[in-house]
């Protein structure tokens, strides 16, 4: 074929796009044994170094940092080489579709200079700040670290962004819950959290707001206050996630006033909640293993339509696996394992529930499941008697019958049965308890008895 520029632009970008040529910096950013510099990808200097270049101070890799993102008025990427980066202030992002990237974020302490490191350490600030109106930052292979002071500040801020994209970050503490939240997201828009680690804080991740949040394949670790925290947001997807407590505070997943958003095959531990829902509708819990230490697996408060399927939940001794109060409706329990402490499900308050296909352990409560006021379905659930049918031959006089459920039966009948009908009679003839029914019937006609729980409206 005929080359001329327009078939060599074509050409390389094919192989560009393709993974074969990599796309160029704006800038790549450098250690030299503390002091920092920004080139350019064909190695001008641009900020920094040890003159100062750009009129930016090379002993401060925060404003060499800034200076790149800031003359990056219609986007770009900056490249930062695998070091340590010792941060004297927070990095602001006032432009949209800025990649800021390192080289590698996970090697151990013995190995840290594999990483790269943004340090805010020596310094009690927050760590990097995208301000409202900015939109398509990409974050990749970096880790960003707190002081260690206890000042409640915040590794990762977004403010009514879109488009985020968090990939292989790591924001953690080098002390003890200094950052009050390792990302805070206020009002995103279709964000992406992958494969990131947010270690060492108050709150894991925190969002208001916004919605269409995906997040996958990320630790949420040793939190103790909150793993996942959302409030007044909706459509989020949280699958694939390893979300630890520190064994003995908080809750793993927390949503307050928030609809439709699924939490799927994650595994949430070492909490005193596994999930607490308020005042929150329409959410799927699916294929999760969540456990408790000292309190509830999993607590619905004025909840309608959320939905637990196919979870292993377990609570700490003495309390419930599945706790829901203050007449939250239409809620699905189905095909759970519920490892009890206490009550398996323990209905407060319900109305039109279903419980269904569950399975339960031999330990708490029996029976497992308590309605203590409301009307809820119960079908299937193993290790829980719903209704019993026997048969018996009358006697003409009351008999007593041991109906075995262990519980007072709400819904009874007492049939003869079809061979034996013609004029003979067959009736409760006194009021059931949790032993015994009673019941006369014509001598020598056989009847069938049946007890169900009350527990549904339609029953």
């Amino acid at each position: 074929m005929g080359w001329n520029w327009n078939t060599i632009y074509a050409y390389l970008t094919g192989l560009t796009a393709s993974g074969y040529i990599r796309e160029p910096f704006s800038y790549i950013v450098r250690n030299n044994a503390g002091v920092y510099e920004a080139t350019t990808d064909f190695g001008q200097l641009a900020f920094g170094g040890s003159g100062d270049a750009g009129g930016v101070d090379g002993a401060d890799a925060s404003a060499v940092i800034q200076a790149c993102i800031d003359a990056l008025t219609a986007g770009g990427r900056i490249h930062i080489k695998r070091a340590t980066y010792t941060m004297p202030s927070a990095l602001s992002i006032q432009n949209t579709g800025i990649t800021l990237e390192g080289e590698a974020w996970g090697a151990p302490a013995s190995l840290s200079g594999y990483n790269t490191t943004l340090d805010w350490s020596v310094a009690d600030v927050a760590g990097i700040q995208i301000e409202p109106s900015f939109h398509s930052l990409v974050l990749k292979n970096l880790r960003l670290e707190g002081s260690g002071a206890d000042a409640g500040k915040v590794g990762l801020k977004l403010n009514g962004n879109a488009g985020q994209l968090v990939d292989m970050v790591k924001v953690e503490d080098t002390g003890i819950y200094n950052w009050d939240t390792c990302i805070d997201a206020n009002y995103p828009d279709s964000m992406q959290l992958v494969r990131a680690r947010l270690a060492n804080c108050m709150i894991a991740f925190d969002q208001t707001g916004g919605g269409d949040t995906v997040a996958s394949h990320s630790f949420f670790d040793l939190a103790n206050t909150y793993g996942v925290s959302l409030t007044s947001t909706g459509a989020n997807s949280f699958w694939g996630n390893e979300i630890a407590g520190d064994g003995v505070n908080g809750t793993g997943v927390y949503l307050n006033s928030c609809v439709r958003s699924s939490f799927v095959g994650n595994l949430i531990y070492s909490w005193n909640h596994g999930a607490y829902l308020n005042t929150s509708h329409g959410n799927m819990f699916q294929a999760n293993y969540m456990r408790a230490f000292t309190g509830y697996g999993f607590r619905n408060i004025s909840g309608n339509g959320n939905l637990l399927f196919c979870n292993h939940i377990s609570p700490s001794v003495g309390a419930d696996d599945c706790y829901y109060q203050s007449a939250g409706t239409g809620n699905s329990i189905i095909g759970n394992n519920l490892t009890r402490g206490n009550y398996a499900v323990n209905m407060a308050s319900s109305a039109y529930d279903i419980v269904i296909g569950n399975s339960f352990d031999s330990n708490g409560q029996t029976p497992p499941i308590r309605i203590a006021s409301g009307v809820c379905t119960t079908e299937s659930n193993y290790g829980f008697i719903n209704e019993k049918t026997g048969f018996g031959t009358g006697t003409g006089a009351q008999q007593t019958i041991p109906h075995g459920c262990g519980f007072t039966p709400q819904k009874k009948e007492v049939v003869l049965s079809e061979m034996d009908t013609g004029g003979a009679l067959a009736y409760q003839s006194a009021a059931p308890n949790a032993t015994n029914i009673y019941v006369i019937a014509t001598l020598n006609k056989t009847y069938v008895w049946t007890v169900k729980r009350r527990v549904d409206s339609l029953l």
